[in-house]
């Protein structure tokens, strides 16, 4: 009996200890984090977020009793290079350069990462500094990092999270090769997210850096580097008005850039930053939707 209640009372001394001195659980880190993400959009009705590289809309709406922001997202200034995506909640809308408008049935994406660590087997690693800052570190397995025109596939590897203001810091993800025959074979990808800003309770970060180490052969290398030269040869001999037109903003030049420099430096690196935020402006619930792409 004497045995049974010291357990009792070490048990209720554990669980009385705040988090900080017993240790937190991936699962609690993520409610937190979803807390706290919950708490910044509670006064946001919409917001429009521009990039250099991109233009970021979302709205709320509610779908099976739920809150969620409806995505939409345009890459590319220029009307031959602009990408059109929209996630409506219930289907993702694709419209590319070509005009051709095309949906799938898809639950993936917020825009948040803390909405796609929902879905994804996660373990508490431990606490760490991370240039200043004091982060918990989550181990994840099946990150699907689907976003606008990309799809990484599902990834593993780290989260870095903010102890204070629940926000994501790092990512570093290993990449599957899906082209691959070595299942060992995979790329490498960091994400940074750096200078986060308070728009009226929500928090964006003004810097985001994506740095991929590609696991390329040097065959595959040499190919690239053709393939780059066409590119720029093909360019050269446009006219005036059309290399302006392609090149809108002069996104198609730094790619060419970033892609020669990732092939001689073995890394790709992006850095995105934000240019405006507007809060509560009345977006219109037709950019959200699908069926008027293209029209």
């Amino acid at each position: 009996m004497k045995k049974t209640m010291i357990y009792l009372c070490a048990i209720i001394v554990v669980f009385s200890l705040p988090t900080v001195m017993r240790g937190l659980t991936a699962e609690e880190v993520i409610e937190n984090m979803l807390t706290a993400y919950e708490k910044q959009m509670y006064n946001i009705e919409d917001v429009k977020i521009t990039t250099d590289f991109d233009i970021k809309h979302m709205k709320r709406t509610v779908i099976d009793g739920e809150i969620v922001y409806m995505i939409r997202t345009e890459i590319g200034v220029g009307p031959v290079d602009k990408i059109i995506t929209i996630w409506d909640g219930e289907y993702q809308w694709f419209a590319g350069p070509d005009g051709k408008v095309e949906k799938q049935k898809e639950k993936f994406d917020r825009g948040e990462v803390v909405h796609q660590l929902l879905n994804t087997e996660a373990e508490y690693v431990g606490k760490a500094d991370l240039d200043g800052y004091e982060t918990h570190i989550l181990n994840v397995k099946g990150l699907d990092m689907q976003e606008a025109d990309k799809n990484y596939g599902r990834m593993d590897g780290d989260v870095w999270i903010d102890a204070n203001d629940w926000v994501p810091r790092k990512l570093e993800l290993i990449i599957p090769v899906e082209d691959s025959e070595d299942e060992d074979k995979h790329d490498s990808l960091t994400v940074l997210m750096e200078d986060y800003r308070n728009y009226e309770g929500m928090l964006v970060p003004l810097i985001t850096k994506m740095i991929t180490y590609p696991n390329i052969t040097p065959d595959k290398q040499q190919e690239m580097r053709e393939k780059l030269d066409e590119m720029e040869r093909e360019f050269e001999q446009m006219p005036q008005e059309q290399r302006e037109l392609f090149d809108s903003g002069g996104m198609w030049e730094t790619h060419i850039n970033m892609m020669r420099e990732a092939l001689e430096t073995g890394e790709y690196i992006m850095a995105i930053e934000v240019l405006d935020v507007q809060v509560n402006t009345g977006l219109s619930d037709d950019m959200f939707d699908g069926e008027l792409l293209g029209k």
